[in-house]
Order: C-alpha cells, then sequence, then structure tokens
C-alpha cells in the first residue's frame, strides 16, 4: 500500500497520541498538530507543504477553531480538493450540518467512535482496503 499522509489538528494530546498509534499501526504517515496556523495564508502555506491526503480536524481549538480552518481550505483552490473529516466532540445536528456544508466528506463524533473506527473512516476516505487488523473483532471467552 502506498504511504497516505493523515494530517490531524487535535489539541488534546492523549487524542493525538492515541490516533498517531493506530493510523501509523495501519501504515499511515500521520503528522498531528496541536491547532492550524492562525494566519489563513500562513494555514493554506502550512497545508501546501504539508501535502496531507486526508485531514483530521477537531472543532474546538485555541488559535482558530476547526469550522473556520475547514473554511479557509476549502476557499482555496490549491487545498480544496483535501477531503477533511472532522473529530470533534461537537454532535450536536447544528454542528454537524455546518461541518458537512464547510465541505467536510465525514463528521465523527470522537466520543461515539472508536480509534480503529477512525482509521476504517479515513481507508473509506481513501477508497482503499481496511487493513486487516480491523476488520478482527475481539470474541469473549466464556
Amino acid at each position: 500500500m502506498p504511504s497516505y499522509r493523515i494530517l490531524q489538528f487535535e489539541e488534546e494530546e492523549m487524542l493525538r497520541n492515541m490516533y498517531e498509534t493506530k493510523l501509523t499501526q495501519a501504515e499511515f504517515d500521520y503528522q498531528g498538530y496541536n491547532h492550524p496556523p492562525k494566519d489563513p495564508q500562513d494555514l493554506i502555506n502550512f497545508i501546501l507543504k504539508e501535502t496531507p491526503d486526508v485531514i483530521l480536524m477537531s472543532v474546538i481549538m485555541r488559535e482558530m477553531d476547526g469550522f473556520r480552518a475547514t473554511e479557509i481550505i476549502k476557499a482555496d483552490e490549491r487545498t480544496r480538493s483535501i477531503p477533511i473529516c472532522f473529530l470533534t466532540n461537537l454532535s450536536s445536528a447544528k454542528d454537524v450540518a455546518r461541518g458537512i456544508a464547510l465541505g467536510a466528506v465525514k463528521y465523527l463524533v470522537s466520543g461515539n467512535t472508536t480509534p480503529n473506527k477512525v482509521v476504517a473512516e479515513v481507508c473509506k476516505i481513501l477508497d482503499i482496503p481496511v487493513p486487516v487488523f480491523e476488520k478482527l473483532q475481539p470474541t469473549l471467552k466464556k
């Protein structure tokens, strides 16, 4: 499988570490950051430099929220085709609708989503097979 780059913006270090572990286990090139650059042009330049295949975007971040970052990324012709998947705890129908309206291909509520599910969703976005370890379900012993 070719190496796909996953870029994640998430302020919670524990969550970044968890997704880094799972996504690198699935052989993705993972890059995690606390937040996007605050200046819109710096954000676009950063995305162009990182060349992600998929962006996992939190919403609540101090420097710039994920909705605004997505709006900027999708407004620039050089970055608008990069798939963005929201991965956040904001779960209201209004937030989900806003994320999709801004151009996200998927909106996952992190509290209801396992790391394995995130890997599976990234694979669906990239139209690649889900790694075998993702398909295995744990069995309970009696």
